[in-house]
């Protein structure tokens, strides 16, 4: 589950920049399935599957940061085409804030990502191979 977490927003992500494909439309269906995934596992109950409330969690576990990474790799998937296109063509001053302005906004996204929907993703996959 771990390797699927990583593996899914890079061939996302490599699929964008080889298609050129300009959406947010596939980042919301990854996003989507994820979702999806974590509310067929949980059930009906809407604050364990997006975590409202308050949640303890570290991020010195390994698995919380495979999916803060998934997250934020997921949430750089609709600006990944510009930041290829900000290396391809060389960072002058200028382009240099603009890329940091959008580095920044989307890693932010990722953490949010990351708090309402991907945390204790993985809990999930535990609970229910003991379950059998």
């Amino acid at each position: 589950m771990k390797a699927i977490l990583i593996i899914m927003p890079v061939l996302l992500n490599i699929w964008i920049v080889l298609l050129q494909v300009d959406s947010v439309f596939p980042s919301l269906l990854a996003a989507l399935v994820v979702g999806l995934y974590k509310g067929n596992r949980i059930g009906p109950d809407i604050k364990n599957i997006f975590n409202i409330g308050k949640v303890n969690y570290s991020l010195k576990n390994p698995v919380r940061i495979v999916e803060l990474t998934s997250a934020t790799l997921l949430s750089l998937s609709t600006d990944i085409l510009s930041l290829v296109h900000f290396f391809k063509d060389g960072l002058s001053s200028d382009e240099f804030i603009f890329f940091s302005i959008t580095l920044g906004y989307s890693v932010i996204f990722g953490f949010i990502l990351f708090r309402f929907l991907f945390l204790f993703l993985y809990i999930l996959q535990d609970h229910s191979k003991e379950s059998l």
